[in-house]
């Protein structure tokens, strides 16, 4: 199933998720960057043996992972605008039991926060690859997570 949630175009098992939160995690994460609110992103909820295969094939990795994130085409860090004036930033596929498995909560809207909050940076094209972008990543990551309210 498929569905539009402001800021979010919604594919997969995500009925565990808030969407009131989902709203506020994006909301939140424009502001924080100085997006326009017409940005918005997919959000792809996967299962582990999707997450693993994927995963296998576009990083190498044969493992599952909490998330994936594929930036939309752009030229020179310029996203372009759709046909209705909206812009997309690309996809991120979580994968929720992986997440869960990885933290000692069992509430996933307490745990998709930072996952979100990282892969909408790898959209921008944030990485982790060096300690100084690792460094500048987790402070954009903290700033942005401390503006979203706590679940």
């Amino acid at each position: 199933m498929t569905e539009f949630n402001s800021g979010w175009l919604i594919s997969g098992p995500a009925d565990s998720l808030d969407s009131q939160l989902l709203e506020e995690i994006i909301a939140t994460f424009r502001e924080q960057m100085g997006l326009s609110s017409n940005c918005y992103a997919s959000l792809v909820v996967c299962s582990a043996d999707q997450m693993r295969s994927l995963n296998l094939r576009y990083r190498g990795t044969d493992a599952t992972t909490d998330v994936l994130s594929f930036p939309a085409d752009r030229e020179s860090g310029i996203f372009r605008e759709d046909e209705s004036g909206s812009i997309y930033l690309g996809e991120i596929l979580v994968d929720i039991n992986y997440i869960l498995s990885q933290s000692n909560s069992t509430d996933i809207n307490k745990e998709i926060i930072p996952v979100l909050v990282h892969g909408l940076l790898h959209l921008l094209g944030f990485d982790h690859l060096s300690s100084s972008q690792q460094i500048k990543m987790r402070e954009l990551e903290n700033k942005i997570i401390a503006k979203i309210r706590t679940v």
